[in-house]
């Protein structure tokens, strides 16, 4: 098949997951605002403690900026020489909920540590459709 086509057929089968779950979720919860999406996930939550290390940077009723530092992930896809692979499963995922999520809220990241970076850099935020 070669990589290339191994990974665009991991991506469409990706996004279709995400997507599926992301609209099954929000059958339970609503998303209408930025704190809605902030209470997805309250920094009690058990993943933050013993999956990732999480140090934010800035937290507004419109955008959160946050990085990673570590992430069971990623120590998973490298004892597995994947990275590539995890990239497109577990960071490039991130995208696909956002955009799921609401149209209004929007994900900016210009680094992993799936990619061999020091931090994941996050910035979620909430941009109103003015149209």
């Amino acid at each position: 098949m070669g990589k290339e086509k191994a990974h665009k057929l991991l991506i469409d089968i990706m996004t279709q997951q995400v997507t599926n779950s992301v609209e099954r979720m929000k059958k339970n919860v609503s998303i209408n605002s930025f704190q809605d999406f902030l209470n997805l996930t309250p920094k009690e939550h058990p993943i933050y403690s013993h999956a990732l290390d999480v140090e934010q940077i800035e937290l507004t009723n419109k955008v959160s900026k946050f990085r990673v530092h570590s992430c069971i992930w990623v120590e998973a896809w490298k004892r597995l020489g994947a990275t590539d692979i995890g990239f497109i499963w577990n960071c490039s995922s991130d995208f696909v909920q956002a955009k799921t999520l609401h149209p209004s809220l929007k994900l900016e990241r210009t680094q992993t540590l799936m990619e061999g970076h020091d931090y994941c850099n996050f910035k979620y935020y909430w941009e109103e459709d003015n149209a």
